[in-house]
């Protein structure tokens, strides 16, 4: 079949056996080095399969949703300490880049984000209710019932320009003219952006589930105003790639 295929003879055949033309010869060296090659990839893909299933490598889109991972993350490694796990912060644009290059294998951003991309299997995890904060001590603090214009004096810290939060801001910063970029920090990691807070009269974004936390209280104080929509908050792997039995 091979022979009709190529179109031209691989065995001289004879009532004393069957030997290889030289073109036989070339075909069959190539044919064994590709044999070898494709038992070496199942090894390595069986190796590689044995690592994949120990780390669990997670983004956390935006970064200010970092803090709602803290319990979960303990109770994981805590069910499961064969469990290597990697959790990073990253804007919305890069997480999705990082997950189409099976750089990490799962991404947890607003369902809204996520459901931009057809090539991805979605569960939908949380509805997060998100709120401005400043340092406890912090002059708005001592007004009542502040209001939007009671927090244009101060600049903001967040993760990103124009993920779902930073895009808020910004568009409510573009009220007052001018050059947005002025007035607010992009750090996209949220333990710098609580000490940035706690140091600074700056005003951040933090999630109503981290925000309950004790220590979280005891430096700083949640904005008692109603700036943000509650957020359906997903996560998502790619549809074509099967998860590794960390990320399952």
């Amino acid at each position: 079949d091979v022979e009709v295929v190529l179109g031209y003879t691989l065995f001289l055949r004879s009532a004393r056996g069957v030997t290889a033309t030289p073109e036989g010869r070339e075909f069959l060296t190539r044919a064994a080095r590709i044999v070898a090659d494709f038992d070496l990839l199942i090894e390595d893909a069986r190796s590689n399969r044995q690592s994949s299933d120990q780390k669990l490598r997670v983004g956390v889109s935006p970064a200010t949703l970092e803090g709602f991972f803290n319990r979960p993350a303990a109770l994981l490694l805590k069910r499961r300490p064969d469990i290597c796990l990697t959790i990073s912060g990253v804007p919305s644009d890069r997480g999705m880049d990082l997950l189409k290059r099976g750089d990490i294998d799962l991404l947890f951003a607003p369902m809204e984000t996520l459901q931009r991309e057809s090539d991805l299997t979605i569960d939908p995890v949380h509805n997060v209710s998100m709120q401005l904060f400043a340092r406890k001590d912090h002059p708005i603090a001592e007004i009542k019932h502040p209001t939007i214009d009671d927090m244009r004096p101060y600049k903001f810290v967040t993760s990103d320009l124009y993920e779902i939060f930073g895009a808020q801001i910004r568009d409510f910063l573009d009220e007052d003219g001018g050059d947005v970029t002025d007035k607010i920090h992009v750090i996209n990691n949220f333990s710098i952006i609580m000490e940035v807070v706690a140091q600074t009269d700056c005003l951040s974004v933090v999630s109503g589930n981290y925000a309950s936390s004790q220590s979280f209280r005891e430096r700083f104080f949640l904005i008692d105003l109603d700036f943000f929509d509650p957020m359906e908050f997903g996560m998502a792997r790619l549809s074509k790639w099967l998860p590794s039995r960390s990320a399952s």
